[in-house]
């Protein structure tokens, strides 16, 4: 019984070593908002807080690693909402409630809520931005319209272990009753909050998007991250940060028609984002090509309405965190009225799938509720107007 009970105190003390370095080293398992950039670029720079003529609300899930045991996959609940509010924006254009938001004048705001989960780790991460739009003077051949968008968004995030995964079900005495060892409650009550920024720009015009942002640029330590961590005498050396600086660059052509008519218009939209952590000396590239459909039919006059639009794309993901690795994500998107439905999958084919398990394999889907969305295309504005 002895042996048993000091081969179980042994087992605990291993398992509460891998989870701590797995909490020290998650640089390459946050949930990392700019991974969900396919879905709303907001999520990857915050300088696009507000960029849409409609209130676009975001809720979506990913989830890596089909087939395994609940609890080991690693999963990502995620949820945005941005918009403009002064001259025009914030629920009917007409209404009482906009006369309020008037006085905001070019301000935006956005919210975004993370939760993610893997084994016994668990983290919360919500950021509030705040974004102002500069409206720039309109070319001087064509009148296209130019924006700059500055935007800030403090970070709160939350890191945690849950402490029912961490339950034994092996009893060292011989009784049926779920076992807790004394360092394991410890470690199922330990907590640990950081606080972090991001800020952003976004230059915008009818024919592309250029963007720079710095996120994780302002950190807080707190008592999960240390250069040592000590267990049983001990020391394991850590990373300083679970959070990293890193320095994003983004662009993206949204002028390349492929085909027009009355009845359908197909787009290509290509786009590039690179960002590079100084410290660490990680980057990662995305390079997304989409084609995008519109569907349309004639109101009256030189007015049309889009009845549907269709995206299919893939996302190609370069990362050099650990080890070169190279992921696909090809993606559908059905966008109906008001509300619009993608579905991704992430392919890992080149790479150690295990050192990089917070982005590899699965899938996600996310669903948009566009408020206030007008469909309507103007043939006489066609020259001055946003695409969306």
């Amino acid at each position: 019984m002895v042996d048993k009970a000091r081969f179980m105190k042994r087992k605990i003390t291993l398992y509460i070593l891998f989870v701590f370095l797995f909490v020290a080293e998650a640089s390459a398992q946050q949930a990392f908002q700019y991974r969900y950039h396919i879905f709303d670029d907001y999520l990857l720079n915050p300088g696009y807080v507000g960029s849409k003529n409609y209130y676009p609300i975001l809720i979506g899930r990913d989830q890596r690693f089909y087939g395994l045991n609940d609890g080991v996959s690693p999963d990502t609940y995620y949820l945005s909402l941005h918009s403009r509010v002064g001259e025009g924006y914030m629920f009917s254009k007409d209404g009482k409630i906009n006369k309020f938001f008037e006085k905001f004048g070019n301000m935006a705001f956005g919210l975004q809520l993370f939760q993610y989960s893997y084994g016994p780790t668990v983290e919360t991460n919500i950021g509030v931005t705040y974004g102002y739009h500069l409206d720039l003077n309109q070319n001087y051949k064509r009148k296209n319209q130019r924006k700059l968008i500055l935007a800030l968004t403090p970070r709160v995030k939350r890191l945690g272990v849950n402490g029912n995964a961490l339950e034994l079900n092996n009893d060292p005495l011989g009784g049926n009753s779920a076992y807790y060892d004394s360092k394991i409650t410890e470690l199922a009550d330990a907590r640990a909050w950081m606080f972090s920024a991001d800020v952003g720009a976004l230059y915008k015009t009818v024919h592309g998007e250029f963007g720079v942002a710095a996120l994780d640029i302002v950190q807080s330590k707190n008592k999960m991250e240390s250069e040592f961590l000590y267990i049983n005498e001990i020391s394991y050396e850590t990373y300083d940060s679970l959070y990293p600086t890193k320095f994003l660059v983004n662009g993206k052509l949204t002028y390349i028609d492929m085909y027009n008519s009355a009845k359908i218009d197909v787009k290509f939209i290509p786009s590039l984002v690179a960002i590079y952590a100084p410290k660490t000396q990680a980057s990662e590239f995305y390079v997304d090509l989409m084609l995008e459909s519109i569907f349309k039919e004639h109101i009256a006059g030189i007015r049309s309405e889009i009845v549907m639009t269709g995206q299919l794309g893939l996302n190609i993901h370069h990362s050099r965190i650990y080890e070169p690795s190279t992921f696909l994500q090809p993606y559908v998107t059905f966008d109906f009225k008001n509300i619009t439905i993608t579905y991704a999958q992430t392919i890992n084919i080149d790479g150690d799938l295990a050192r990089t398990a917070g982005i590899s394999g699965g899938g996600q889907i996310s669903v948009i509720l566009k408020l206030s969305n007008d469909r309507v295309i103007r043939a006489q504005q066609k020259k001055v107007s946003w695409h969306d």
